[in-house]
């Protein structure tokens, strides 16, 4: 039983469109996939500038007026803290937790170096050169 070239090229005919459809929908999942990535990568590195200006608020406010944060002040830092828990690999996570533990410098440069990896920042500095940086 052979097939006719009109049979032949009705089947041929049905597989291009198949194929046509089938790469469609994969090319639309790998760009909807990279939109999504995007948009996560763009909300993590948000919530992580948000959490380091506060950190760094912080830090100030306690050096320059030889005092404590207000309590206003401990409740923003604790949204932008809890925030992160949504966003964060678990490296920051861990990290996070290492420093609201211990709140030294070295645990703030561990924190700051598992964000940049995070966000899949060069990694040019050593954890030891992450320092406080503040304007005078």
């Amino acid at each position: 039983m052979w097939l006719d070239s009109v049979e032949i090229s009705a089947i041929i005919g049905f597989l291009s469109v198949m194929a046509g459809i089938s790469g469609y929908s994969v090319q639309n999942y790998y760009i909807k996939r990279g939109e999504k990535e995007t948009r996560e990568y763009q909300a993590r590195r948000r919530q992580y500038e948000k959490f380091v200006k506060m950190i760094i608020d912080g830090i100030h406010i306690v050096q320059t007026r030889k005092g404590k944060t207000s309590l206003n002040f401990k409740k923003q830092l604790d949204e932008v803290t809890n925030t992160l828990y949504l966003y964060a690999s678990g490296d920051v996570i861990r990290a996070l937790k290492a420093y609201l533990a211990n709140s030294e410098l070295g645990q703030f440069q561990k924190l700051i170096f598992a964000m940049r990896n995070d966000i899949n920042m060069k990694q040019d500095l050593t954890e030891s050169e992450i320092e406080w940086f503040r304007a005078i």
